[in-house]
């Protein structure tokens, strides 16, 4: 890749938060730590780099792309002004301008952010997940007995595990009004109430496109939590690293004990529901093991966390990859695909004037 000029893009972390919790600042932050990364290994790889924060006005980023087009960018914006909703904009633009860029399109991000819409197109497949229900703000707020407690409340619109903390999991109708209320009202959007599958929780982390490859399955491991803290990956356990919620829950890879067809089983579907969703050069798709057997996808990621210690890193470095070559496997994915709509592009025949 020597002289490959590669623009590494972020979002800029805001300074006024609009919803949430004052500690969810913490895993917008959190992209920096991948911005470093992921320029020292393209720099180790030869590549010419450059970085470029973007904050909520896009113009920036216009300007910046006409003083110097890059030969491709290497996207690590995880949504715009503390919005995960507006992550798709960036990728929307870079394609308006002919610009390649790495990582999954704008309607895989904008899909794979609404948990239930995501849930919808992975049951039309016959892709397990949890039962569901979805409560709108200002709804009326009451259980009709289809599902069955313990259930899990999550807002419907977020990534990182934002808004999921121990009391999520509820038991009874009236923390369930409770949770719902919190969603609504702390994070202004609807909230999605799931089964709660207690057992296994799996993340599988998925690479390139035509065929996708799955990397070595990692489990979370609750065994550190305390007996009362539901076995969950809460938004503590991923992001606040002087909690012991955090430190009881490490990502294990490769996952111990995994019966080898159970584990080809569960690498299938994170697959196929990597594909589905319309994800692309990398992934991760987690899921849940209950006492049925059954892998049930939780979550799909398109353009997960490339910081050092994330699970994807971990995954890649079990794998033999290592960092460097995880980077490597991203870029080298997004440069054939975008070859390959290149050659295609040439091969049509050229429109008639008249």
């Amino acid at each position: 890749m020597p002289g490959l000029q590669v623009l590494v893009l972020y979002n800029l972390p805001t300074r006024k938060q609009i919803k949430g919790k004052p500690q969810d600042s913490i895993s917008e932050a959190g992209v920096l730590h991948a911005v470093d990364a992921v320029t020292a290994a393209l720099a180790e790889l030869g590549a010419e780099t450059d970085t470029f924060g973007v904050g909520l006005h896009t113009r920036t980023l216009l300007a910046r792309l006409s003083r110097r087009r890059p030969s491709i960018v290497f996207n690590l914006c995880e949504g715009l002004g503390g919005e995960a909703s507006f992550e798709y904009l960036i990728p929307g633009l870079l394609e308006a301008e002919g610009i390649p860029y790495t990582g999954s399109p704008p309607a895989a991000l904008i899909t794979c952010l609404d948990k239930v819409r995501t849930k919808q197109i992975l049951s039309h497949h016959s892709i397990p997940t949890p039962p569901f229900r979805v409560f709108e703000p200002g709804a009326p707020i009451a259980s009709d007995g289809t599902l069955a407690f313990p259930l899990i409340v999550k807002p419907a619109h977020e990534d990182a595990s934002l808004g999921i903390d121990a009391a999520s999991v509820v038991k009874d109708s009236q923390s369930l009004r409770e949770r719902i209320a919190f969603v609504h009202d702390l994070y202004r959007q609807a909230a999605l109430v799931e089964h709660y599958v207690e057992g296994r929780e799996f993340n599988v982390s998925v690479l390139a496109n035509t065929p996708p490859r799955s990397l070595p399955l990692a489990e979370i491991d609750f065994g550190g939590l305390p007996a009362e803290h539901p076995r969950i990956c809460s938004y503590e356990a991923k992001w606040i690293e002087d909690s012991p919620i955090y430190t009881g829950t490490p990502s294990v890879c490769p996952a111990p004990g995994v019966e080898p067809t159970l584990g080809r089983e569960i690498a299938n579907i994170a697959r196929r529901a990597y594909g589905i969703m319309g994800c692309r050069d990398y992934g991760r798709v987690d899921l849940r093991v209950g006492a049925s057997g059954i892998p049930y996808v939780l979550e799909v990621n398109p353009n997960p966390d490339l910081s050092p210690d994330a699970g994807l890193t971990k995954a890649a470095t079990a794998d033999g990859l290592g960092y460097r070559g995880l980077v490597q496997s991203i870029l080298e994915s997004a440069l054939e695909r975008n070859r390959t709509v290149e050659t295609r592009r040439q091969s049509l025949p050229e429109t008639s004037k008249h």
